[in-house]
């Protein structure tokens, strides 16, 4: 079986060396290059035979430079959007100030720290480059979609969820109607699921039945309107509205066509229909790592 070849730009050799030899046990070959325009040459040569990119963070731009320049990263993913935007990458930080300021600056880039935890990581993230190029091109179509699972608000056992509908709305991997309906409802249980584990004050113990949740009581209570139980204790009062008008209309669009597409029988909703439930999936997800990001955005006591 042939090697598969990877590249990273790293001035310092001795750890670009180290994890060459560490790559040959995943029948990977690490092309070593120790600035951006060595780096630029031999993409240029040989692009299509590599799968992936590792950039450290600081980095010489070129061979006469004996001082590490602050804006190579900068001018190094310039450069790979411009031209080499379909090519997975990741960044590697030697320093947790930098791993930071990295993070905080490129929110879109995987960043690891050069430990060994995240050295395992590295290598894990290959892996799925290496065997799942199909599932980063899928990815990197809504790449802001997948940051609540590295933001840790999303739990990432539910990302091949997002994964199998953005591939149906990018026609990378299709799935069956049934399929993709059942997903995007899901993922809306999966957010009402996320909200009450924050804080009962987003949605009430109450809209809870074992592991069922009543999507017309959290789509209710979310919206501001009161809501009434069959069950004691009979009304849960609310007044203050959690979510935008077109996140009410994302949430009824979710439960109304996933509801009728699996409980019409033989009819088979259009593909008109299948795209506005996505879209409206997409709305909720992107607002809701908003809500996370600022705790809740309707309610100045929880600033």
């Amino acid at each position: 079986m042939s090697m598969k070849r990877l590249i990273i730009c790293d001035d310092d050799r001795e750890f670009a060396d180290s994890l060459a030899r560490d790559f040959v046990q995943q029948n990977w070959l690490l092309d070593v290059t120790e600035n951006l325009h060595e780096l630029e040459g031999n993409l240029k040569k040989n692009s299509k035979e590599y799968f992936a990119v590792i950039l450290d963070i600081k980095g010489l731009i070129n061979a006469d430079q004996e001082v590490e320049d602050s804006s190579f990263i900068t001018q190094a993913i310039t450069f790979l959007d411009r031209y080499y935007s379909e090519l997975p990458r990741v960044v590697l930080s030697g320093e947790e100030k930098d791993f930071g300021e990295i993070r905080r600056f490129y929110r879109n880039e995987k960043v690891l720290q050069k430990i060994p935890e995240g050295i395992e990581e590295l290598e894990v993230l290959l892996k799925e480059y290496d065997g799942g190029s199909e599932i980063h091109k899928i990815r990197s179509t809504q790449p802001s979609l997948y940051e609540i699972f590295e933001l840790g608000y999303l739990d990432k056992a539910h990302r091949s969820k997002v994964d199998q509908i953005v591939g149906h709305s990018s026609t990378f991997s299709p799935i069956k109607s049934e399929e993709l309906y059942v997903k995007c409802r899901e993922l809306m249980e999966d957010v009402f699921t996320a909200l009450n584990a924050k804080s009962e004050a987003y949605i009430p113990n109450e809209f809870f039945n074992g592991d069922e949740v009543n999507h017309t009581y959290c789509i209710r209570y979310l919206n501001g309107q009161d809501v009434k139980l069959y069950r004691s204790p009979n009304t849960v009062f609310q007044d203050k509205q959690r979510i935008p008008s077109h996140i009410f209309s994302a949430l009824n669009t979710i439960r109304s066509n996933a509801g009728k597409a699996l409980h019409t029988g033989k009819v088979k909703p259009t593909t008109y229909t299948e795209m506005a439930t996505i879209y409206a999936t997409f709305d909720l997800l992107n607002w809701f790592k908003e809500f996370m990001d600022s705790k809740d955005p309707f309610n100045e006591e929880y600033r």
